[in-house]
C-alpha cells in the first residue's frame, strides 16, 4: 500500500508541475518567441531589458495551443517517472538483499560509519544508474515530444 501511495504521489507531482518542466525545456532549447520587455530594475531604477518569465511562457503556450498544450509530453515524462522511481526502489532493495551491511564488534565507531556510509551509497549509485539507463529513451522521447511545438511538427503525436 505504501509504495502505491509513493508512485500515486509521484505522479499527482508529475502532473501538476509539467507545464512548468515544458516551459522550462523550451526555453533551455532557446525557443524564444516573446520579446525582452523594457523594466526599471527595483533597486537602481534604471531601465534595462528583461526576458519574460516562465509564467509568460506558459502563457504564450496556453493561447497557441490550448490548456491540454500545456501537457504536451505528459504521458513518456510520467512514463520515464514511474520507471525510474519503480526500477530505483526495487533495486535498492533486491541489493540490501544480496549485500546486507555486517558489524563486527572489533572495529572503530568511525569504520563502522564509514563502512555503512560507502556501502549505501554504492547502493544508490548502482540502482540509480540502472534507473537512468533503463528510463532514458521515455525521457528522449518526453523532450522530442515537447520540442515539436517550436517546429510545430508532429512525428511524436
Amino acid at each position: 500500500m505504501a509504495d502505491f501511495v509513493s508512485y500515486a504521489a509521484g505522479a499527482l507531482i508529475t502532473t501538476v508541475t509539467h507545464p512548468l518542466g515544458y516551459a522550462k525545456v523550451l526555453i533551455q532549447l532557446g525557443h524564444e518567441p516573446l520579446i525582452p520587455y523594457l523594466s526599471k530594475e527595483l533597486i537602481s531604477r534604471r531601465e534595462r531589458w528583461y526576458y519574460p518569465n516562465i509564467f509568460k511562457y506558459i502563457g504564450h503556450i496556453k493561447k497557441r495551443d490550448g490548456l491540454l498544450g500545456l501537457w504536451r509530453g505528459f504521458v513518456p515524462q510520467l512514463t520515464e517517472s514511474v520507471v525510474r522511481t519503480y526500477i530505483t526502489y526495487n533495486m535498492t532493495e533486491e541489493l540490501k538483499k544480496r549485500f546486507p551491511i555486517q558489524e563486527t564488534e572489533d572495529e572503530s565507531d568511525i569504520i563502522i560509519f564509514l563502512k555503512h556510509c560507502g556501502i549505501k551509497t554504492s547502493r544508490e549509485v548502482a540502482a540509480k544508474s540502472l534507473a537512468i539507463v533503463c528510463s532514458q529513451p521515455f525521457q528522449v522521447i518526453a523532450i522530442r515530444t515537447m520540442a515539436q511545438f517550436i517546429g510545430e511538427e508532429t512525428m511524436y503525436k
